[in-house]
């Protein structure tokens, strides 16, 4: 940009201010934002909040199957000794038809 007239030197010195100016606030804020991240912030979870990491917690430490139950069942099986009640099979599926809906 050129600047002519007799006030050149004044206007270039303001703009040169303004320059500086910006580039302390620049610097001022950048001071700020490191002061946000280095201060302390504390978060506060609800009481359900809690509960549900919890229940997270011991879901992802509980094993997919139950081994015990599954080797229960195969020596069952093996011995002839597993039987499957026909009624309490018709009623769980009576259940689930009904609730999906």
């Amino acid at each position: 940009m050129k600047i002519y007239g007799h006030k050149q030197g004044l206007v270039k010195e303001t703009k040169l201010k303004e320059t500086k100016n910006k580039e302390t606030a620049k610097g001022k804020d950048s001071t700020s934002k490191e002061s946000k991240v280095k201060g302390v912030e504390t978060v506060v979870l609800s009481e359900r909040a809690k509960d549900i990491q919890k229940a997270k917690e011991i879901a992802s430490n509980t094993p997919d199957v139950r081994t015990e139950k599954v080797a229960e069942l195969k020596d069952q099986i093996e011995k002839g000794k597993y039987r499957v009640n026909s009624k309490d099979i018709a009623e769980k599926m009576l259940k689930d038809i009904v609730t999906n809906q």
